[in-house]
């Protein structure tokens, strides 16, 4: 996540995302946040799967819109999820 809005609201995003990283816990324990980092004003989110970004850059999404943009590598075993507003 990108943008002045993504710096001044670091703290509701980390909880958004927290939020459902609890929820996909709940259906698959494996599905984790491994870390968070702040790099050159970016806010980055790494996880353990593929599916648990795209859950958290629509959760965003619905939260206060912005533009998602979903990536994936050729061989379907990553993902790369950008939202800006």
């Amino acid at each position: 996540m990108h943008g002045a809005f993504a710096t001044k609201h670091r703290g509701e995003i980390l909880n958004v995302a927290r939020n459902i990283e609890r929820d996909e816990k709940a259906q698959h324990p494996l599905h984790r946040i491994m870390r968070t980092e702040d790099i050159d004003g970016m806010l980055r989110i790494t996880t353990t799967d593929i599916h648990l970004p795209h859950a958290i850059g629509h959760a965003l999404r619905d939260a206060w819109d912005g533009e998602l943009k979903t990536h994936y590598d050729v061989d379907g075993y990553h993902a790369r999820v950008d939202w800006i507003r």
